[in-house]
């Protein structure tokens, strides 16, 4: 039904993030259960994950203080779904 909406891309963002943590969760049981463990010190960060995580924390903080983009979206939905123009 919401592909027939106006927020049809809402599904493919939650479908998107559903499998990222899939992925990670994955990625997590398998350093935990599978990997032999590094007893060298602790672990170096590759450049490319330093710059993810700093884009992630970025984003986390900037949609945690500004969250016009996140409450217009939800009232949108919340008032198409009490108008009835959403099933």
């Amino acid at each position: 039904r919401s592909l027939d909406s106006n927020f049809w891309y809402l599904s493919i963002i939650v479908l998107i993030t559903s499998f990222m943590t899939l992925f990670y969760i994955w990625k997590l049981i398998e350093k935990i259960y599978f990997l032999e463990t590094n007893k060298s010190g602790s672990p170096s960060i590759m450049a490319h994950q330093g710059v993810g995580i700093l884009i992630l924390t970025t984003l986390t903080l900037y949609l945690g203080i500004d969250t016009t983009f996140t409450v217009g979206i939800s009232e949108s939905i919340s008032n198409s779904i009490l108008s009835g123009d959403l099933k």
